[in-house]
């Protein structure tokens, strides 16, 4: 009753906390947040190509302009099932686009209009072919981006990856708007100019679109995830969706950027990419330490200059990139970021904090967080595949065993250690009651046998020692081993603990 009675009072103590924060009267800003929806869409595109710098689009010399696709008049703003809300106003891209080029003649196509043998398909390739450029609106199912689903290729809406190589050919100034809830595959990447991804951009996208377009708005969006040139290459391809109703994330810590480095696989567009119509130049790299431990903070100082002719805001990443980890490690992690604002010609001194405790990693035999003693860089880069500087530090942390030993280790790790080995021929001549000549004879024994140390010691001895008396007896030598390497960390950071003090 007194567990239900307090269950009981915490809903009561909600429900009196909702209430007492009703405003009856309060009203909604509509035209605020459409504003606002605006500024973010508009500051989430990332441009991915822009081969001759087709883009920015000069609204003033752009006399013919083909759009095609279906989503520049009913854009896809947010995914299905649960990820859909009832947006206040929706922008169309294709009306904005009008709206920011009145002098232009700006026609309209469906996907449709260019099926083979249609009565469309001349009028629809004859405006294409006298177009100063095309703009294509491609997206990926709806339906396949929100619950009970998951997409099953990386292709988008039927028909369009087909139609871009298609129109590609054709007219040589052609730009892809991409709606899309995640990453695609490009097969027509050489057949375009221009590559703007806007993914679901929310009710203001239409505009934050033309904006981006005919440079209102300089692009500085950053990738949130990387772009494979294909689908085999992802990291659960060969797992996903798994057999007979099972499946095992075998990928682990490799996901995402962290797979593609470390299977050397080259992405279509790497996480953190994405461009700009201005170019930043990178210097000056400092940190305020040459050394961390597990309690320090460190800060990376750098510059960033705006090198292009246009205002424009860039977003820095840091990774940190261990030199020799103890276990299976990514390449590189992203440990920060920060997003810089810079007029042309300007220099900004930009710093991103790291704690050393966002520098350790969870091991399962131990059951802690730990942090790896040894150097370590840390790289600032425009993505994780374009590092402009890197900074090495040292990190002074316990060094730990390369193993946990367990009733399945081999002997030779418990004998390689002097007073491990002087323990285990201890335990032997208690557990068996052997002298030391016999006791001798057994570690020889141990020490060529490749089977686990429980199965060699019972193989001579049968079972006189049980299984949990060894694991109990390993577990013991486990705590010294820590012990013994805590003291040696000690000793050799001694020096470095009197310069901190100093």
């Amino acid at each position: 009753m007194e567990a239900l009675d307090r269950s009981c009072l915490r809903v009561l103590k909600l429900v009196r906390t909702a209430r007492n924060a009703i405003r009856p009267n309060a009203e909604a800003d509509f035209n605020k947040h459409h504003a606002l929806s605006r500024r973010m869409a508009a500051e989430s595109i990332v441009l991915l190509k822009n081969e001759m710098a087709i883009l920015p689009l000069d609204a003033a010399k752009v006399g013919k302009i083909a759009v095609v696709g279906a989503a520049a008049a009913e854009p896809v703003i947010q995914g299905s099932g649960c990820a859909t809300t009832r947006p206040t106003e929706v922008d169309i891209p294709l009306d904005e686009i009008r709206r920011l080029a009145p002098g232009a003649t700006v026609s309209f196509h469906a996907v449709a209009d260019f099926e083979a043998g249609s009565a469309s398909e001349q009028s629809a390739l004859a405006a294409i072919d006298a177009a100063d450029v095309v703009l294509f609106f491609g997206n990926t199912e709806v339906g396949y981006d929100g619950e009970g689903s998951d997409r099953t290729h990386l292709d988008l809406h039927a028909g369009q990856d087909e139609l871009i190589g298609r129109l590609g050919k054709r007219n040589g100034r052609i730009v892809v708007i991409l709606f899309a809830p995640d990453a695609v595959a490009m097969p027509w990447i050489d057949s375009v100019q221009a590559v703007v991804a806007a993914f679901f951009g929310g009710q203001g996208v239409g505009k934050a679109i033309a904006d981006v377009l005919f440079g209102r708005q300089n692009p500085c969006g950053k990738l949130t995830v990387t772009f494979p040139v294909q689908m085999e290459d992802i990291p659960g391809y060969l797992s996903y969706p798994g057999e007979n109703g099972r499946h095992v994330y075998s990928e682990g810590l490799h996901v995402g950027y962290r797979h593609y480095d470390k299977r050397k696989l080259a992405p279509l567009f790497p996480f953190g990419f994405g461009l700009s119509y201005s170019t930043f130049e990178y210097s000056n790299i400092a940190t305020s330490a040459d050394r961390i431990d597990g309690s320090s903070t460190i800060r990376i100082t750098f510059d960033i200059t705006n090198t292009g002719s246009v205002a424009g805001k860039e977003i820095v990443q840091l990774y940190a990139r261990p030199h020799s980890p103890r276990l299976m490690r990514p390449i590189r992690e992203l440990k920060g970021f920060a997003m810089v604002e810079l007029q042309p010609g300007e220099t900004k001194r930009v710093e991103v904090t790291v704690e050393s405790s966002d520098l350790r990693y969870y091991d399962p035999a131990y059951r802690q967080w730990l942090l790896d003693a040894g150097q370590i860089d840390f790289e600032i880069g425009a993505s994780s595949r374009d590092i402009r500087l890197e900074k090495t530090v040292m990190v002074d942390a316990p060094a730990l065993p390369s193993t946990i030993l367990d009733v399945e280790s081999q002997p030779f790790l418990v004998l390689e250690q002097d007073f491990a080995r002087r323990r285990f021929r201890d335990f032997l001549k208690a557990q068996l009651d052997l002298d030391d000549e016999e006791a001798a004879k057994m570690m020889e024994y141990c020490a060529s046998s490749f089977l686990g140390i429980y199965k060699t010691v019972s193989w001579v001895a049968g079972e006189k020692i049980s299984k949990a008396t060894m694991a109990a007896f390993l577990d013991g030598l486990n705590k010294e081993i820590a012990r013994q390497s805590a003291r040696q960390h000690d000793v050799m950071t001694a020096p470095f603990e009197a310069d901190r003090t100093r």
